[in-house]
């Protein structure tokens, strides 16, 4: 008898433990079940919704025609402006070309450049008297 009275803890707890496995077992069945009902009611929501109605290939095609022109207008101006540096660009670039032509040809630039500061002199040192005897 003392022995079954020894073995009621453990039996109780192994018990206690398979009911509350079953317990969430149950518990997640359900929560399957309502999420498994909420996306049937979307589903059915859905194929119930009015369709709307595609936009024309016109209309897009008049709209993008409409942004491009408007976008036309900066582009030229763009344009001009990007042939006007280009023209400043060339200019310079001749003005430079001339200016090292008559630097070549005046022979300034077969010299070799004075250096900017002149080196310095080792100061005279005195001659070397003869040693006394």
């Amino acid at each position: 008898m003392v022995q079954m009275l020894d073995s009621i803890p453990g039996d109780v707890a192994g018990w206690a433990a398979v009911i509350a496995g079953l317990a969430v077992f149950a518990a997640l069945v359900a929560r399957d079940d309502r999420r498994r009902r909420v996306r049937e009611a979307v589903r059915v929501a859905a194929m119930l919704t009015p369709v709307q109605q595609p936009v024309s290939s016109w209309s897009k095609h008049r709209e993008s025609a409409a942004r491009d022109v408007a976008r036309a207008h900066g582009l030229a101006a763009m344009q001009a402006q990007a042939a006007q540096q280009i023209d400043a660009v060339e200019h310079a670039y001749s003005r430079m070309l001339a200016q090292c032509a008559t630097i070549i040809d005046l022979g300034v630039a077969a010299q070799p450049p004075e250096p900017a500061v002149a080196p310095a002199r080792e100061p005279a040192t005195p001659a070397a008297q003869p040693l006394a005897a």
